[in-house]
């Protein structure tokens, strides 16, 4: 069986930026500032009060509601933020995994991949 590139998703044809360590610092600060924005913030904050409110007692359910949301959200924003570096809105989530990676192995990068992955889990300030 032969696939040929008009038959695969354009997000599985296309090559993901190659990530050095060099690489991951800039896009985790790119990334970091594009989350601190205020408009994100409000974003952010709205889907977290109304998981809150529409699931008060479930932790579970909130935080699945939560993350349908948030995901989106993010991959979007630390995507256009990436954008000079061949990241689009469909290869984000690899790239996004791959620079997490390089990251959490570098000492100086951990706190900062630590922050952006606060953000994936709704804690907005940390």
């Amino acid at each position: 069986l032969k696939l040929s590139a008009q038959v695969l998703p354009k997000s599985l044809t296309m090559a993901l930026p190659t990530i050095t360590p060099e690489l991951a610092g800039q896009m985790v600060d790119k990334a970091i500032a594009a989350l601190e924005d205020e408009e994100t913030k409000k974003k952010v904050e709205g889907i977290l009060t109304k998981a809150k409110e529409a699931e008060p007692d479930d932790q579970v359910k909130r935080q699945t509601m939560m993350m349908q949301e948030l995901l989106p959200l993010a991959k979007n924003v630390v995507g256009d933020s990436w954008k000079d570096w061949g990241v689009t809105e469909e290869n984000a989530m690899a790239v996004m995994m791959q620079v997490q990676m390089m990251a959490m192995m570098s000492p100086e990068l951990q706190p900062k991949a630590a922050k952006v992955m606060n953000f994936f889990q709704g804690q907005v300030g940390a």
